[in-house]
Order: C-alpha cells, then sequence, then structure tokens
C-alpha cells in the first residue's frame, strides 16, 4: 500500500509517523495530537471528506500555525489554482522520490520551525537497517 511505503520513508528519516486512512480519521488523529504533530503530509483526493484542501481548513481550525505538505499526481499549476481558504507551505508532485520527499520536508521544517532536518536526526544503516540518533552537535 502506498500509504505504508510513505511512513518507512518518514521513518527512515527519523520521524515519527501517524497515519490515516481518510481525511475524517486524520482530522481526528490532529486533535489528539495537536502539540506532538509538526508536520501534515495530505494528498488532494481524500476518502469521507472533500480533499486536501477540507482536511488543510480542519487542521488549521484546531492549529492555525500547523505546516501542511499537499501531494497531488496533478501538476501543481492546476491544484493550487483558484480560491482556497488555507494554503499549504508545500506542494508534491505525485510520483516523488525520498529525496523529494525529504526536500520538501526539510523546507518546511527550516521555514516554519528554523529546524533543519540533517542536523535533527542523523542515520546511519547497520546491518541493512537504518538507525536515528539525535543530533548533539
Amino acid at each position: 500500500m502506498v500509504r505504508d511505503m510513505l511512513a518507512v520513508m518518514l521513518s527512515q528519516m527519523g520521524l515519527t509517523v501517524l497515519q490515516a486512512g481518510d481525511g475524517f480519521e486524520a482530522v481526528e488523529i490532529f486533535r489528539q495530537h495537536p502539540v506532538e504533530i509538526h508536520c501534515v503530509l495530505t494528498d488532494l483526493t481524500m476518502p469521507r471528506m472533500g480533499g486536501g484542501w477540507e482536511v488543510i481548513s480542519a487542521l488549521r481550525e484546531i492549529r492555525p500555525d500547523i505546516p501542511v505538505i499537499l501531494a497531488s499526481g496533478y501538476d501543481e499549476a492546476r491544484v493550487m489554482a483558484g480560491e482556497h481558504p488555507e494554503w499549504p507551505q508545500a506542494f508534491l508532485k505525485k510520483p516523488y522520490r525520498y529525496d523529494d520527499l525529504r526536500e520538501a520536508i526539510g523546507r518546511v521544517l527550516t521555514a516554519v520551525y528554523k529546524l533543519d532536518l540533517d542536523k535533527m536526526v542523523r542515520k546511519t544503516l547497520k546491518n541493512g537497517v537504518w538507525e536515528a540518533s539525535q543530533d548533539t552537535g
């Protein structure tokens, strides 16, 4: 499943992942963890809700400063055209690669929290398993 593969990619970056199967579940998970969640990655097309735009608006009602990355198979100009009550901090065109995802998350964390993803988490590959450790330097 694509969502599971994405969770693996994010975990390999040293990030904690909370998954939602649809927009309503995403908003409920966010409502339960508004402080712990530092960034949301959502798809433009979400089951059981009006799509990524509605998810972004619902999340921002709970916490107006939450950074969001919006993903879609449509091109960015088409997705961003029109009026929307809320806007994402970044856009990812599907299919995207690990490096694209990492760059988008790093850019958002840097812009919003002044955090450097590479300095926050160092990854090492040991016996085929990614291990993450906090950078203290």
